[in-house]
């Protein structure tokens, strides 16, 4: 079912979280700091981070914005303050998801068992063609790589999500994606956490990564008030 690294320091939430993922079959190492979960992450396997924002020793912000350095592993933040501004700060750091204190476990559950199957699907995907080309870009979405100038070897590393968006625009090049449909092919039917806002930090994260010059976008396009396209054509591999 895949391994889940929980790092919350709040003994109490963190048995009750651990029992409840473990009763739903997953495997959970806790940790109640951030450098008891820096060795944990470094010494496993591990599938899915849900971390705390406020920690005895630093912020989850901090320890994501760490991760992101080394690893696109999933990543879902707890918190219990300003809801707004957690999800826009967090999902520019590189966070997939959050949840806000106080919540349900059934629907941290059910999020936990959203990202593991797609994280599944994308193992499937890997044993396919997966390269995707546009002009001098090269997509590879098995491990969500991508090489900006084809003639050098440098890739650029996007998150799991990042990976999915950019899969959808470049699969549906020169056609305009609605934001609806965005936000159905890239979170489940429980996203009520989601908005049209979530989706603009997503497309911003995207074109620093993919773009020369992000304030001058070629390749992702905004087209207001209904969607985003990928700009340019594009063929597999």
């Amino acid at each position: 079912m895949g391994k889940i690294l929980l790092l919350e320091d709040d003994k109490s939430l963190n048995r009750g979280i651990s029992f409840k993922l473990k009763k739903e079959g997953f495997e959970v190492e806790t940790a109640f700091c951030i450098e008891e979960a820096k060795n944990i992450f470094e010494n496993n396997k591990i599938d899915l981070i849900i971390t705390d924002i406020g920690l005895p020793d630093g912020s989850g912000f901090d320890f994501c914005e760490e991760i992101r350095k080394t690893s696109n592993v999933y990543i879902i933040m707890l918190t219990a303050l300003d809801e707004e501004f957690n999800a826009v700060m967090g999902y520019e750091i590189g966070a997939d998801d959050y949840v806000t204190k106080p919540f349900s476990l059934a629907i941290l559950v059910s999020k936990v068992k959203a990202f593991m199957k797609r994280a599944g699907n994308n193992e499937k995907e890997k044993t396919s063609e997966n390269i995707l080309i546009s002009e001098d870009i090269e997509f590879d979405y098995g491990d969500y790589t991508l090489i900006l100038n084809r003639e050098d070897t440098e890739k650029v590393q996007l998150t799991k999500t990042e990976g999915k968006l950019l899969k959808l625009l470049m699969e549906n090049a020169m056609n305009i994606i609605q934001k609806e449909q965005i936000l159905d092919i890239l979170w489940d039917m429980d996203g009520n956490f989601v908005d049209d806002n979530t989706v603009a930090v997503y497309m911003r994260r995207l074109r620093k990564k993919v773009e020369k010059d992000p304030s001058e976008p070629i390749f992702i396009k905004n087209i207001r008030g209904i969607g985003y396209k990928w700009n340019a054509g594009c063929v597999r591999k």
